[in-house]
């Protein structure tokens, strides 16, 4: 599982004393809910029915009867996968890669071509061009790889600081979808006229992202909301890209089954996977979000921190209908300083927050970026955008609540123990460890 928090610590952590970003977690033995969505798990994993292939150990070779199995394994694999996607997808999508491909490829020699006249060369002009290049490639690819832009934009501390400078091109720039094409997919979804359940909707959106475009709005009863709105085809072409890249890592496992027991390459992909096709029903995303709201009452924090509150009247699986929130984004420390008195404790409040949930709620946020993260006219900070959310499994979390009480108590048996458990995702209990120091 990968949990996007890297770039808001950074954000949160920019000037601010070691002293106040220093604080003590308790753990707490709360009961957590079924995991689900996204989840923790190990890195060692055994073949079950579709996995390929087994993971074994060092230096084992497979027999022909396990090559044969794991072949048998991928091609069932292949077939499902290409099944639920379509031939005539996959094969508008092949086209569209060949051209983006082809586009970008052009580029890159009209960039060298222009070194040479230029007179800075085509070694160095090329030096500085794969970071644009495959960032034009991804924008060009479409939604599923816009989506990989914005992880490596978010991602400072996995990938190189150019990479990561050049993919924050990706956070903001996606193409307009004209109201003509999005009005039918609201009227469609929620099986009534536009006017019957908004009084006004401003048809220039206020942003337009990889998947939806959102639109301010007044709904008939007064309130300000927001419509999310997702954009038409979206779902195949994930469908297609996603299930593409699965199968590319099931092959290379199949080939190398050192990516399987060393790196789970395809448990990786298989997680982005589920997590970005879960983004495509806005009603989990509406779920998570009462859910969220919930736990911030409960916790007694909700006059510092909140979430939109959902409409479902007006919502759907393809419509998201949620209050609007007028604040600024946590990126803007200059509007930050206009909104709130004391703006560390702010960001404090919101890592704060959090960390919490991660022990207290059903979930957590699992997509925590700058930009899903708002400060607003009264200083309350607001989470939004839970399309992507985490649960640990009942062991992990076990293990991360009972290493975190040996931390505290410096008993390094205990923190030997639990670290076991907590990377093995529902198997048996480990044996007894002893440590020596």
């Amino acid at each position: 599982m990968m949990i996007r928090v890297d770039a808001f610590l950074a954000a949160s952590s920019n000037g601010l004393s070691h002293a106040q970003r220093s604080y003590q977690i308790t753990a707490t033995s709360r009961r957590r809910a079924p995991y689900s969505t996204v989840t923790m798990r190990s890195t060692t994993r055994q073949s079950n029915g579709k996995g390929v292939p087994r993971a074994r150990e060092e230096g084992k070779r497979r027999t022909p009867q396990e090559i044969a199995e794991d072949g048998q394994s991928f091609l069932s694999l292949a077939i499902d996968v290409v099944s639920n996607t379509g031939v005539r997808t996959g094969a508008i999508r092949s086209s569209q890669a060949a051209r983006a491909t082809a586009s970008t490829a052009i580029d890159v020699a009209l960039n060298v071509l222009g070194g040479v006249r230029d007179g800075t060369g085509p070694v160095e002009t090329l030096k500085k061009s794969p970071p644009s290049v495959l960032r034009k490639l991804c924008e060009r690819m479409g939604a599923t790889y816009i989506k990989v832009g914005q992880f490596i934009a978010s991602s400072p501390t996995l990938f190189p600081a150019d990479y990561v400078k050049e993919f924050q091109k990706c956070l903001d720039k996606t193409d307009n979808i004209p109201w003509s094409t999005m009005r039918p997919i609201i009227e469609k979804d929620l099986g009534k006229r536009i006017t019957e359940v908004f009084s006004s909707i401003n048809t220039v959106p206020l942003a337009s992202a990889s998947i939806a475009q959102v639109y301010a709005a007044t709904l008939k009863t007064g309130e300000d909301v927001v419509i999310k709105v997702q954009k038409p085809g979206v779902a195949e072409v994930l469908k297609t890209d996603l299930g593409f890249m699965y199968i590319t890592s099931k092959l290379v496992e199949l080939v190398n089954p050192m990516f399987a027991s060393r790196l789970s390459v395809s448990d990786i992909v298989g997680d982005i996977r589920s997590s970005m096709l879960d983004e495509l029903d806005f009603k989990k995303e509406a779920a998570n979000q009462e859910v969220f709201r919930t736990f911030l009452k409960e916790s007694g924090i909700d006059h510092e921190v909140t979430a939109p509150k959902v409409f479902p009247e007006a919502s759907t699986e393809r419509v998201l209908t949620m209050e609007r929130l007028y604040g600024v984004p946590l990126t803007d420390l200059e509007g930050i300083q206009k909104v709130s008195k004391n703006p560390e404790a702010t960001l404090i409040s919101a890592l704060n927050t959090w960390t919490l949930s991660v022990m207290n709620c059903d979930f957590f946020h699992a997509d925590v970026h700058a930009g899903n993260l708002l400060v607003l006219e009264d200083g309350r900070v607001a989470f939004i955008d839970f399309g992507i959310v985490g649960r640990f499994s009942p062991d992990t979390w076990t293990g991360v609540s009972r290493l975190a009480d040996g931390v505290a108590e410096e008993d390094f048996n205990v923190m030997a123990e639990n670290s076991v458990l907590a990377r093995r995702h529902g198997k048996e209990a480990p044996q007894k460890i002893l440590w020596s120091p």
